[in-house]
């Protein structure tokens, strides 16, 4: 008993003397309460790499999740297209009924798309614009998904009445009440010769979608003014679906492709309509990753070019603890330990950091505008008004993960350098 305690009380000297040693030689031999510089390059090295690299793919998170929100909030879910050799479905009040009683769908709406040129009739300024043409109340349930809406729904239906996007309003110098046209691709044969087809109407809202690219060229008018305008013989040109799991379309898509009723028609997904996309925001986000996991592997060569360096200085320290006793495994130790601390420490500092600016970045960005006076994220120019971000703990264990694998292999090679030096050769000029 009393010498297994007697080895279990030198194991722990042991090990608090390795432990010492390895703190000591990371600060500065001038100033023993600090750390040397070469300490803390080494760890602003791996502190900063890593928050980078936090940073950096928790923004491509949030900017994958927003633009995703936006087109699944801007997008149909899935789009019921004519039959092949078909220009309209007409029978899309009967396809409508029945696609309401199914549980997986949330919302069901014809609409007439279609392409043309919207005119100011006060200035003359006109846009290219895509006109769709729904009822009043399809347009109040779709309404849910904008980001503002403001628009009276009584007399929609009956009236001349267009609803814009902001940008295309602003654009065009439009305020509710104006006088606008749009003009189709369309002909009509009159006494006089040929002219497009169009239609006057009147600006009764504008409305934001939470996408510019959609507010800058979207028009709602009545469904059947749309019909009548692009001669769709009282049909449609395709019938829009909302679900209530955007994310897991395939029971349902396989369920209305074996309907009998739809057989024919082409239906489409929002995945199938962007997978260029979305396989684009997944190339990209494991590209950056390993691009940033090459700044981590620099910093760790960093932390291994120092501790070499401290190992070569150290030769004659490291012969005199031989000398004292210690053997090669606690040499070892002693430098694994001190280049472990150092990389440990600045991912642990780069993980806080790191998660720290992801989770206020909107704030900083603010901020830095504001103090530099200058606009960092241009809404005009890029896709998204603000700068989103989204922090997985997947990500986090992963940059983690990286960083300390590659610190355990920057401290193992200086330490089995260290385990090979011979006390009499380090001695023999003292």
């Amino acid at each position: 008993m009393i010498y297994k305690s007697t080895f279990i009380t030198q194991r722990m000297i042991k090990n608090n003397f390795t432990l010492f040693v390895s703190i000591r030689y990371l600060k500065s031999k001038r100033y023993h309460s600090l750390p040397s510089l070469a300490t803390v390059m080494s760890f602003l090295g791996i502190t900063i790499s890593v928050a980078t690299l936090l940073i950096v793919t928790s923004v491509i998170n949030g900017f994958r999740a927003e633009l995703m929100r936006r087109l699944i909030g801007s997008s149909p879910h899935i789009t019921i297209m004519p039959p092949y050799g078909d220009k309209f479905i007409t029978n899309y009040f009967q396809i409508v009924q029945y696609l309401k009683l199914e549980k997986e769908i949330s919302l069901a709406i014809p609409v007439t798309n279609g392409q043309g040129m919207i005119i100011n009739s006060q200035n003359d300024l006109s846009s290219a614009v895509i006109t769709r043409g729904i009822t009043a109340e399809d347009l109040k349930n779709k309404s849910a998904s904008f980001k503002s809406f403001d628009i009276k729904m009584e007399d929609f239906d009956t009236s001349e009445k267009a609803l814009i996007g902001k940008e295309l309003a602003q654009r065009l110098q439009l305020v509710v009440g104006d006088e606008i046209a749009i003009v189709t691709p369309e002909i009509t044969e009159t006494m006089i010769g040929i002219i497009p087809r169009y239609q006057t109407y009147i600006i009764g809202g504008i409305l934001q979608t939470g996408s510019q690219q959609f507010d800058e060229i979207l028009a709602f008018i009545p469904l059947q003014s749309s019909q009548k305008l692009y001669k769709t013989q009282n049909g449609v040109n395709a019938i829009e679906i909302s679900v209530h799991s955007p994310m897991e379309l395939g029971p349902i898509l396989k369920k209305l492709r074996q309907n009998p009723l739809l057989y024919q028609h082409y239906i489409t997904s929002w995945k199938e309509e962007n997978k260029n996309i979305l396989h684009a925001l997944v190339v990209e986000k494991n590209v950056m990753t390993l691009i940033l996991s090459l700044f981590v592997m620099v910093a760790a060569f960093a932390v291994l070019s120092n501790m070499t360096m401290m190992v070569n200085d150290k030769a004659k320290n490291i012969a005199i603890l031989m000398t004292m006793g210690c053997n090669s495994w606690q040499i070892g130790r002693i430098f694994f330990l001190t280049g472990f601390i150092v990389s440990s420490l600045g991912t642990i500092c780069g993980i806080i950091i790191g998660t720290s600016i992801t989770v206020n970045i909107e704030e900083i960005k603010n901020f830095l505008e504001k103090s530099l006076n200058t606009k960092l994220f241009d809404t005009t120019i890029y896709f998204l008004s603000n700068l989103p971000s989204e922090i997985f703990i997947s990500d986090v264990v992963i940059t983690g993960t990286i960083a300390l694998v590659l610190a355990i292999l920057s401290s193992i090679i200086p330490a089995i350098k260290a385990t090979k030096h011979r006390p009499a050769e380090a001695l023999k000029y003292l």
